[in-house]
């Protein structure tokens, strides 16, 4: 295990994207698609436990929500004046980046969601 900072949670994140482009190609995000938060983290949720090369049967809107909760943790992780700059995260550094970096989006987006009703 290894407790890693903001910035390279940031780092990790952008491997996972850079592997798996078809995330972040959903189209802009419109009003309604917000009506799809939950099934957009019960997606992130899956993806964290099972894997995912697609988007499967995910709906059109959920998957602009995923799309747009992973840009806006990216953005927070790198934004200076983020209350995530000051987060540490313990990740398992014998797997890949792109898996370690689904243990910050756990925390962050899937944990934060099931306690708050909003991811962070």
């Amino acid at each position: 295990m290894e407790t890693i900072d903001a910035d390279r949670a940031a780092e990790l994140i952008f491997e996972l994207l850079k592997k798996n482009p078809w995330l972040v190609r959903t189209g802009e995000l419109i009003e309604s698609d917000f009506n799809f938060e939950e099934e957009a983290v019960d997606f992130l949720h899956k993806m964290i436990f099972f894997g995912a090369d697609s988007f499967g049967n995910t709906s059109i809107p959920a998957r602009r929500i995923v799309t747009g909760l992973l840009t806006e943790l990216l953005a927070s992780l790198m934004h200076p004046e983020s209350s995530l700059r000051e987060n540490r995260w313990d990740v398992d550094d014998s797997k890949p980046s792109h898996e370690q970096a689904l243990t910050i989006i756990f925390v962050e987006t899937v944990e934060s969601y099931r306690h708050s009703g909003q991811p962070h």
